[in-house]
């Protein structure tokens, strides 16, 4: 993929997919997505936050 993106071209990448496309050509291309336990991550907001909702904690602060 890094062969059809150029140095300063916008890209979208999909990560639960592995879908990426480069937004100034319309170029796609196919990477392996992130695993699931992984997105979780991301999308409780980090190792630590996910790690706090498993264990039924509220955030500091």
């Amino acid at each position: 993929a890094v062969a059809g993106i150029q140095s300063g071209q916008r890209i979208e990448a999909e990560l639960s997919t592995g879908s990426i496309r480069n937004l100034d050509t319309g170029a796609e291309f196919q990477a392996q997505p992130y695993p699931a336990f992984m997105m979780e991550i991301i999308q409780a907001g980090g190792l630590v936050e996910k790690t706090r909702q498993d264990l039924g904690l509220s955030k500091a602060g």
